[in-house]
C-alpha cells in the first residue's frame, strides 16, 4: 500500500529525502495504509514523529540532530509493523 509521508518541516532537503526513503523502505512492504508526519521543534533539537495505520495512532519524540535519527526511525517503524 502507499505510504503518505509529510516531513515538510525537514529544511536540508537531502535529509529529508533520506528520512523519507528510510521510512519507505521500512513500510511500503506492508498491505496496510500508513501515514507518517515528521514535525521538528522550531525552538531546539526535538523532532515528533505521528504515525497512523488501521488500528494504531502513535506518536514517536526524538531528539538530536537529524543525522542521528535516521536509524532511530527505521527500529520504530520496524516495530510498528509487528503490532
Amino acid at each position: 500500500m502507499p505510504v503518505r509521508i509529510v516531513a515538510n518541516y525537514i529544511s536540508d532537503p537531502a535529509m529529508r529525502r533520506h528520512m523519507v526513503t528510510t521510512i519507505k523502505s521500512v513500510l511500503s512492504p506492508s498491505p496496510l495504509q500508513w501515514s507518517v508526519s515528521i514535525l521538528k521543534s522550531p525552538s531546539d533539537s526535538r523532532w515528533e514523529m505521528r504515525v497512523e495505520r488501521d488500528n494504531l495512532r502513535t506518536r514517536i519524540f526524538l531528539e538530536g540532530p537529524a543525522e542521528l535519527s535516521v536509524e532511530f526511525i527505521r527500529l520504530q517503524m520496524s516495530r510498528l509493523l509487528v503490532e
